[in-house]
């Protein structure tokens, strides 16, 4: 069984789509990682917007998925504010 996020990610959705006949692919998804996991996030990132969602991070982790080509809104951490 594989365990990578960007795997983890899409049996998520297929669960909630199994769950939930009704729900759609849509909305955003909120994501911040710690460096260590950085690039794990992109995989995650890639697959769920693959699937129609939209992606929202921190700034680091939001920079590391832009950088990789996909698309990411950015956002304040809690503890910054705004």
């Amino acid at each position: 069984m594989c365990t990578c996020l960007a795997c983890w990610a899409t049996a998520w959705h297929l669960l909630i789509l199994l769950l939930c006949p009704h729900a759609v692919a849509t909305g955003k998804v909120f994501i911040s990682m710690t460096d260590k996991y950085k690039q794990d996030a992109v995989d995650v990132a890639r697959e769920l917007t693959a699937l129609g969602y939209g992606i929202v991070a921190t700034r680091g982790t939001a920079a590391t998925i832009v950088a990789a080509g996909v698309k990411c809104e950015q956002v304040f951490k809690i503890s910054e504010g705004r």
